[in-house]
């Protein structure tokens, strides 16, 4: 069975708006003030499964810093369409985050991975790919 992660689009070089929601093993709602860490790796895996770490994110800290916030409740969003997003955690998602690595592909994915602790010896994960688009390929 293959894995299909989330996927958020976004342009080489631009920033954005990444909400998400942390959780339990069973899917309940991790409030913020629960935690006691959270990291965040982003990575390009390339030819021959080489590993590229992006602006610096190697199982960096990011519990209320470096661009992620963390909230108790869940957080509701609405859009100019008129729909919605809930969440407890947002990252805003810089430039450096979306700076590719290799200009050959039309699309380079640049792997998020959240890890989070709390309680005692408890582990969560959440993983999402930014679709990052190769504006040198735009006509």
């Amino acid at each position: 069975m293959s894995i299909d992660p989330n996927t958020f689009p976004i342009l080489e070089q631009a920033s954005g708006v990444y909400r998400a929601s942390i959780t339990d093993e069973a899917g309940a709602l991790l409030p913020g003030s629960t935690l006691a860490t959270l990291t965040l790796t982003l990575y390009v895996i390339g030819a021959g499964g080489t590993i590229t770490y992006i602006n610096s994110r190697d199982h960096q800290d990011v519990f209320n810093t470096n661009g992620v916030q963390v909230f108790d409740a869940l957080q509701t969003d609405t859009f100019l369409d008129g729909s919605t997003v809930t969440y407890n955690l947002k990252w805003i998602v810089a430039p450096e985050d979306t700076t590719l690595v290799s200009d050959q592909l039309k699309v380079e994915r640049h792997i998020a991975l959240f890890e989070w602790t709390w309680g005692v010896g408890k582990k969560g994960k959440h993983e999402v790919v930014l679709g990052v688009k190769n504006l040198n390929e735009v006509a």
